[in-house]
């Protein structure tokens, strides 16, 4: 029987690939760097460009009476850039109608504005309150105010008219009601007065509310399925621990309000309310024809009627030839 043969073949190595740099060798396909596009160039800012038109007019431009809706834009916008923080500390932005149109002008900051006032300070106990303040104590609910604000607001009272007394002003106690409806407080009594020099400023305390959603309760939700006039509130209204200063009368310096917020309570403002309560000089001749016309006096508690120079232009009645006078406008200019 023939013996078998074995065969045995080599298997060849399977071949290494070729290395980087060497003919044949695939090399790795490069990603593509897109190149960044340009940085867009920001878009300018309805208050960059309002002080930027100022600065190139000289710091007073007027814009002309376009329609009725472009109109109503200007006062929203000049309220909007003295919000901003945007224009200088040594500047202030005046705006108001004017024969020609609205009227905006970025003029120089009085000194008496720059001025560092002097704090007043509030006790944090009354032994002895002022006059006004122990007449207002007297009433079962001064000022309609609730009991957890009623001592803080006796003590900034007190302070205000200490300061005032100070400094050779007067003041008198008013009504220890509630102060009317903002509609209202043209006619209103003031809570108390400081008069300087002849000029009286009229102050109002007023407690702050906290508005939160309202939740229906199902009388609501019933009455107004079944009845279509019946409407649900959307907000409530609670009585907050702030607190609110209305001044009224003379000219104003400074605000016609001031009130509590988280980063300056009243406490802190006193000083600017004791400045407002005090005559100022005028300082130029912009400020001495105001005082003569009487153009910039207080709203609610003055019966002046501004010059026809501070209306806002009449247009024509549909109806005739005769223009249709309302309510009149602004006053021609204001500070911050």
């Amino acid at each position: 029987m023939p013996t078998p043969v074995r065969i045995f073949v080599a298997a060849r190595p399977l071949p290494l690939p070729p290395a980087p740099g060497e003919v044949g060798h695939a090399a790795a396909p490069v990603p593509v760097q897109r190149t960044s596009s340009l940085p867009r160039k920001k878009a300018k800012t309805v208050t960059e460009q309002l002080l930027e038109e100022l600065a190139e007019a000289g710091g007073r431009v007027v814009e002309r009476e376009a329609s009725g809706r472009e109109t109503e834009k200007w006062p929203i916008r000049v309220a909007a850039a003295r919000r901003s923080g945007k224009i200088p500390a040594t500047k202030e932005l005046h705006a108001g109608w004017c024969r020609d149109g609205y009227e905006i002008r970025l003029v120089d900051t009085p000194a008496w504005r720059l001025a560092v006032l002097p704090p007043v300070p509030v006790p944090a106990r009354l032994p002895t309150p002022h006059p006004v303040v122990r007449a207002l104590q007297a009433h079962p609910q001064p000022m309609a105010l609730t009991k957890a604000v009623q001592s803080r607001a006796f003590r900034l009272i007190h302070a205000l008219l200490t300061a005032t007394q100070r400094l050779g002003f007067t003041s008198a106690f008013g009504t220890a009601e509630s102060a009317p409806a903002p509609h209202r407080r043209r006619g209103g009594s003031p809570h108390f007065t400081i008069t300087a020099q002849g000029q009286r400023c009229d102050f109002l305390i007023l407690q702050e509310q906290d508005r939160t959603d309202h939740i229906p309760t199902k009388k609501e939700l019933a009455d107004a399925e079944k009845h279509s006039w019946a409407k649900i509130p959307r907000y409530d209204h609670s009585p907050a621990e702030r607190l609110r200063i209305c001044v009224s009368g003379g000219l104003p310096h400074r605000a016609g309000e001031w009130a509590d917020t988280t980063s300056r309570p009243l406490e802190d403002q006193l000083a600017e309310i004791v400045q407002e309560a005090s005559p100022r000089q005028p300082e130029s001749s912009t400020s001495k024809r105001r005082n003569k016309h009487g153009a910039v006096q207080r709203a609610w508690p003055s019966t002046s009627t501004p010059s026809a120079s501070t209306q806002r232009p009449s247009r024509p009645d549909r109806r005739g030839t005769e223009p249709r006078h309302g309510s009149p406008g602004p006053p021609t200019t204001w500070s911050a």
